[in-house]
């Protein structure tokens, strides 16, 4: 992700909140990301940040413990390049 700032302004890091995603697909947008006032984000407000997505090859093993369990997790979390 590509922002603007001065030199001493610049964030080490950019935390993301993904306790709003609760289901495969969610997703976080660079619109949803808190940077400082000293921080202009440069890139399109649109991009995806991260995905929630399900291996395919866990899909089976996680609807089959699901299905007695009663409930379904999401195993992994991916960041969109």
């Amino acid at each position: 992700m590509e922002v603007e700032a001065f030199p001493q302004d610049l964030p080490n890091r950019i935390e993301v909140d993904i306790s709003t995603l609760t289901t495969v697909n969610d997703v976080v947008f660079v619109r949803d990301l808190k940077v400082s006032s000293k921080v202009e984000i440069v890139d399109d407000m649109e991009l995806p940040v991260l995905t929630i997505a399900i291996l395919s090859d866990e899909v089976e093993e996680t609807t089959e413990s699901a299905g007695s369990a009663g409930e379904a997790t999401v195993e992994n979390i991916e960041t969109a390049s």
